[in-house]
Order: C-alpha cells, then sequence, then structure tokens
C-alpha cells in the first residue's frame, strides 16, 4: 500500500468507542474549589464498597476542552471511560496510590487505609479483574464544577455514575480563593494548574472568559474573585438545569452548611443515593473531619467583601444571592 493511501486511510473519519467497561460504579464528590469536597470525599470513602478519595485531573480538564468546544463528543466520551476504568484497575493494586501522609487523597487521610498497603502486594492482571468482579468497587473522585459538564458526563457514563454537588455560599468561597492567592496566582504561578485564555491581548484565568469588560491587570483580587465564583456558580447551575430528568435523579444536592450542621442526615441520603451503606469507618471519619461543627456568621464575609468593591460590581452579587438561593431551593426539592 502507497504511503499516499495511508495517509488517505488515516483521515477517514472514526468514531471512538470504549465498550470494554471496567468501572461500574463512579461517584464524583464535586462543587466549586474550596466548597468541601475533601471533607465529603473523606466520609464517602467510609461507606461500603467506596474507594479513597481521588482527584484525578482529567475528570477537570477533558470537561474543560470539551465545554469550550475543542474535543470531540466521542472522543471525551471514549477519554473519561477509559481514564475511570485505568484508575480502577490501578487502585485496586495500589499502583499510582497517594501515601504521603498529609495529602487530602492520602491514603491516610481516608478510611481503611491499611487495605491499600495490603494491595500493594496482590497480583495484577487478571486476578484484579476478579476482586473488581467480586467486590464492585465505587470509583471516588473528586473533580472541579463536573456539574457544568454534567450532560457530557452522564453521556460517557450512564446509569454507573452518581454525582454529589456541595453548594457553598460564594463568600465564603471568594475569602478562600483569595486566602489562596487564586485572584492573581492563576497564570502566573508555575504551581497552580488552571487553564488560562488570551483575552483582549491579556492573559486570564479561562474564568473570566465572559467578562471581557474588564480589564483583569486593573482588578484586585476580591474583584477578580468575584468574577470568577460568579463564572463558575452560573455555569455549574446551567450544567444541572440542562440536565434530563432521570439525570438529575442520578444528582444529589447538598450543601457546605448541611454537612457541618447535620452529616449524618447527609451521609443517610448519599448512602441511598449509591444504594451502600455505613460503616465502623463513618463516624470515625466524621469526628476526624470535626462533624458536627458549628458555622460562622457568613454575613460577617460578606460585609467585608461589599465593603471593598465599587458599584460596578453590584449587579454580580445581586446575582451570586440569587443563585445561591436557587440552588438551595433545588436541594430541598
Amino acid at each position: 500500500m502507497s504511503q499516499e493511501n495511508i495517509n488517505d486511510d488515516s483521515k477517514r473519519p472514526v468514531d471512538l468507542i470504549r465498550e470494554n467497561r471496567l468501572c461500574q460504579d463512579i461517584v464524583f464528590a464535586d462543587g466549586i474549589g474550596s466548597s468541601g469536597k475533601g471533607m465529603l470525599s473523606h466520609i464517602l470513602s467510609s461507606l461500603d464498597r467506596v474507594e479513597k478519595q481521588s482527584n484525578h485531573t482529567p475528570f477537570d480538564y477533558i470537561a474543560y476542552i470539551h465545554w469550550l468546544g475543542k474535543i470531540s463528543d466521542d472522543a471525551a466520551w471514549t477519554y473519561l471511560k477509559t481514564e475511570a476504568d485505568q484508575q480502577l484497575y490501578h487502585i485496586m493494586m495500589s499502583r499510582d496510590v497517594n501515601f504521603r501522609p498529609r495529602d487530602s487523597t492520602g491514603v491516610m487521610q481516608n478510611a481503611f487505609r491499611w487495605k491499600y498497603f495490603a494491595r500493594l502486594f496482590m497480583s495484577e492482571g487478571d486476578s484484579v479483574i476478579r476482586r473488581i468482579n467480586k467486590e464492585r468497587p465505587i470509583l471516588n473522585e473528586a473533580p472541579h464544577d463536573a456539574l457544568r459538564s454534567a450532560p457530557l458526563f452522564f453521556k460517557a457514563f450512564g446509569p454507573s455514575l452518581r454525582i454529589i454537588y456541595v453548594i457553598r455560599n460564594p463568600y465564603e468561597l471568594i475569602l478562600d480563593w483569595d486566602r489562596r492567592g487564586f485572584g492573581q496566582r492563576i497564570g502566573v504561578d508555575p504551581r497552580e494548574f488552571q487553564f488560562s485564555v488570551r483575552i483582549n491581548g491579556q492573559v486570564v484565568p479561562m474564568f473570566m472568559m465572559n467578562y471581557s469588560e474588564f480589564a483583569y491587570d486593573k482588578l484586585h483580587p476580591t474583584e477578580r474573585l468575584t468574577l470568577m465564583i460568579h463564572f463558575c456558580l452560573k455555569t455549574n447551575l446551567d450544567g444541572y438545569l440542562r440536565c434530563t430528568t432521570a439525570n438529575k435523579e442520578q444528582i444529589l444536592l447538598t450543601s457546605f452548611d448541611d454537612l457541618c450542621s447535620k452529616p449524618l442526615e447527609v451521609v443517610d441520603k448519599v448512602c441511598k443515593l449509591l444504594d451502600v451503606a455505613k460503616t465502623n469507618a463513618t463516624l470515625k471519619i466524621l469526628k476526624k473531619e470535626n462533624l458536627p461543627r458549628k458555622r460562622p456568621n457568613v454575613t460577617v464575609y460578606k460585609n467585608q467583601i461589599l465593603s471593598n468593591l465599587d458599584k460596578r460590581f453590584e449587579r454580580y452579587h445581586t446575582e451570586l444571592d440569587e443563585m445561591y438561593t436557587q440552588f438551595i431551593s433545588l436541594k430541598n426539592q
């Protein structure tokens, strides 16, 4: 066959597929960054059949790329399926498992830590498949803003996916992002891994792509973070509203306040969603996460932020309040 024919064949349109699935159950502990996803993931790890928390970045990045229209549907679906299957295979023999003692995804911060040490000495290959078929593990991932791309994820994973989305007051998120320096670091700090885009000649966080009327370099960090949290909350809400009625049955909306004030009620709802039971480790993890706990007065945070902003941002804070209220209303339905 000539090189010309080979090149012609390589250009034929094909659909990528993956039907030889391994991961039959996956749960996302989802939310905007700093919403309490790590805390929720640790609680999930204490439930029957649920693996420890993982933060595999393809579940973030492929969703971002697809949402931006930079990748085809079939490529995104196939990549996500393959990633889930491979990560489940790896975790079942503690390959690429995090043993750093203080990391949120580390085995020491999750329940049943010793099983991950034991798996280090188990055989690979078909014996792993047999254990997966017998134990029916649930892959536990904690992506960021997966709800924004919920239709994509449900198309990829179908009925095997459950999403638990944590709603947190946007003013707390703004302050926590400010504490972590996100109003200055994204696109600048090489240790920060969020996507950036170029708008009006400036490199800005992807979360600023809808606010080109503002000169990013002229905004102070709290103003930038107000717009970024507005972007995340709005696009996540839009993603939820685009879900089918059937897919919404696979989503549990909860709140950071509920997790802190009545964690056992949240756990019971999670168990019902996942069709699993609590274990002896569940109360231990709740204690480790300091749950239940008292919550501060968020009005103080809100007033602190509003005192530093000019009138251009009044609209966005009004919309933040409205979207947060809408999310809480949807949670309570």
